[in-house]
């Protein structure tokens, strides 16, 4: 990647998460699936904002370095592909939040609803490792926080989390991994003046 694009792809992918992510986390609230110990804004707490915005940039940064780790082959990506596969994500997450069902049905759906974003946007072992990946990590860092107070799951299953949450960020993953191949693949070609 063009080491001067860097700075304003990761300013801009930090935004993003910043501003979007408590927008989506939002579904959790209001739906009663979570709820913050000192919400602020929306009934999400103000250091939600920050943290959403590290996570958008620390998945992309992870998709970035794990597929030069991997080898994973640079394919094209259509904007459209990209939009639709971050659409498929805002799904998940209403499904995650208003779909009132056991967990173990929703993670049911929202499993095959994460091979269906795998399948759809990105069919590469490397894709599914570095989904898995990142809903580990996800997941980790949620039940950590979880464990401080600073908000909690109203219905949680392990580990102070939901069953389903690991599902969740499949689709997450492979919409933010793939938004962050096409911008710096996009600033790659305007560099190389394709």
């Amino acid at each position: 990647m063009n080491r001067k694009k860097l700075f304003p792809t990761c300013a801009f992918l930090f935004s993003l998460g910043f501003f979007v992510g408590p927008v989506l986390d939002g579904i959790h609230v209001y739906s009663d699936t979570l709820a913050y110990r000192t919400p602020a804004v929306l009934r999400t707490a103000g250091w939600v904002f920050p943290l959403f915005g590290a996570a958008a940039l620390g998945i992309s940064l992870h998709y970035l370095l794990m597929d030069r780790i991997l080898k994973r082959k640079r394919r094209r990506l259509t904007s459209a592909a990209v939009g639709a596969g971050l659409a498929y994500f805002v799904v998940a997450y209403l499904i995650s939040g208003f779909w009132s069902v056991d967990s173990v049905t929703k993670s049911a759906v929202l499993a095959a609803m994460g091979g269906g974003a795998l399948l759809l946007w990105d069919r590469t072992w490397q894709g599914l490792v570095e989904a898995v990946q990142v809903a580990a990590t996800g997941c980790l860092v949620e039940s950590l926080i979880s464990s401080t107070g600073g908000f909690h799951y109203l219905a949680p299953d392990f580990l102070r989390i939901p069953y389903w949450l690991f599902f969740l960020y499949i689709p997450a993953a492979v919409a933010v991994g793939n938004l962050a191949r096409k911008l710096t693949s996009a600033s790659e070609d305007t560099a190389s003046g394709s």
